[in-house]
């Protein structure tokens, strides 16, 4: 096991796959006053921190325990000295050796998609939802599901104090338990885990403690004081996630569909515009639809959406229209080469039915909302099963500036959604533009920042 983040993440880490496990200080290291060295609980020596050093639990840390070391290095202190000594009372769980695993898949040739699945789940019906889709992908690529639950600290006591109670926790071990012996996960390799702390959080240390390829949610969950709102909880992961996110709907077709067991492609909308950022879509939207469609063909609709300004809905600019003709050509000459490289390319093999359209309007979110939900002209063709685009696009003036436009659809379509961040997007700090982003063409961009 290994995990760089905040001390804080990492100490939460410790507490949720061993639960027996007490932490010892290095004072030489760690230099803080008034703190007994030895045999803390994770949990109780975070509580303390954020009364006496809660800067300490912002740092960056490197947690390592396999069966030669079991420490906690900071790393703004000391690389070579760990800070504090892991010492677990039971035997150390078998586990993979997710450095090693991951090393194998970032060094070979090819890289088997979506192998570690994170389903995060709050105890309600509708987060569970989520399950027999993330089973149905996992088995098709034979990867394996990870199912977590965050439980939030008594509102009683310090944010992440020991309001955390032995009931709770083994109440959550039991749901989720529950949860991995369903038939919904039969065949499927399945690993629990029980974060403390805010969802959000948690879910994003679930990802980097078990390097997950992707997250699969619904975005409504249970309300209540006790269980955290997946709604917005999906919200804020889809956002911000390092890894592509796929967020279900009540009881959207994709849920239908896998009820019913009945074959049937599954059509996914990438919305493109023109730039590297924005293809990033492409392979995950395609696993995702072979995964969904198997034994039927998976499909892609390839859609870019010309993005037109306010002057043309007054007729202000006469040479609009003109100018639309003329993007045309190389918008079509562009979704023409990105068919033939998914025929032609390493996606190839899984033979996919692929569609490109072309469209303008003012409002690129809702044109996109139209054409995925109602379908193209009065029959409605192409119409999709699931959205999918990129959460960064182009950037600069020429990106659509009348806000988000994942965040509209995310926010407002009743299809499933897969959000997919980029690995080159970064804001910089000052402009808020987007370092890394390749502009292949001068065709007019509509894909918005988160």
């Amino acid at each position: 096991m290994q995990l760089y983040d905040r001390l804080q993440i990492c100490l939460l880490a410790v507490a949720s796959r061993y639960p027996d496990a007490f932490v010892e200080i290095n004072k030489d290291i760690s230099n803080v006053p008034r703190l007994e060295t030895a045999c803390w609980k994770p949990l109780d020596l975070i509580d303390l921190l954020q009364s006496i050093s809660p800067d300490m639990l912002q740092s960056m840390a490197l947690l390592e325990i396999d069966a030669q070391k079991s420490h906690i290095h900071l790393t703004d202190c000391s690389s070579d000295t760990p800070a504090f000594q892991v010492c677990c009372q039971s035997k150390l769980p078998s586990h993979r050796d997710d450095k090693q695993e991951h090393r194998k898949t970032t060094t070979g040739t090819t890289r088997k998609p979506f192998q570690r699945i994170l389903v995060p789940l709050d105890g309600s019906i509708r987060s569970k939802r989520a399950l027999p889709i993330a089973a149905r992908i996992a088995r098709i690529f034979g990867g394996s599901l990870v199912i977590m639950q965050s439980i939030m600290p008594s509102q009683t006591t310090a944010r992440y104090a020991t309001g955390v109670t032995e009931k709770a926790r083994a109440s959550a071990t039991h749901y989720l338990e529950m949860v991995k012996q369903s038939k919904d996960l039969a065949g499927v390799p399945v690993t629990p885990e029980i974060f403390i702390g805010p969802p959000e959080e948690m879910i994003f240390a679930a990802t980097r403690l078990h390097q997950n390829d992707l997250i699969v949610m619904c975005s409504k969950g249970q309300t209540g004081l006790k269980r955290w709102v997946l709604g917005s909880v999906a919200q804020k992961v889809a956002r911000s996630s390092p890894i592509p996110v796929l967020v279900l709907r009540d009881d959207d077709h994709l849920q239908q569909q896998e009820r019913s067991k009945t074959p049937q492609s599954i059509r996914v909308m990438v919305a493109l515009d023109g730039s590297q950022l924005a293809e990033a879509a492409l392979e995950p939207a395609a696993y995702l639809s072979t995964a969904l469609s198997a034994p039927a063909r998976g499909a892609l609709h390839l859609i870019y959406i010309l993005h037109l300004s306010a002057a043309f809905a007054y007729d202000q600019n006469a040479s609009m229209a003109q100018a639309i003709q003329q993007e045309t050509s190389s918008v079509m000459e562009y979704l023409q080469t990105i068919e033939k490289q998914l025929h032609e390319g390493q996606l190839a093999s899984l033979n996919l039915q692929i569609t490109i359209a072309l469209d303008h309007d003012l409002d690129s979110a809702g044109k996109l909302l139209q054409l995925a939900e109602q379908g193209e002209g009065a029959n409605g063709t192409n119409r999709c099963d699931v959205i999918a685009l990129a959460t960064h696009g182009r950037s600069g003036p020429k990106r659509w500036v009348m806000g988000s436009v994942a965040e509209r659809i995310l926010s407002t379509t009743h299809l499933p959604t897969l959000l997919v961040r980029p690995q080159k997007a970064k804001q910089t700090s000052e402009t808020g533009q987007i370092e890394g982003s390749e502009q292949t063409s001068e065709m007019p961009s509509w894909v918005g920042l988160f």
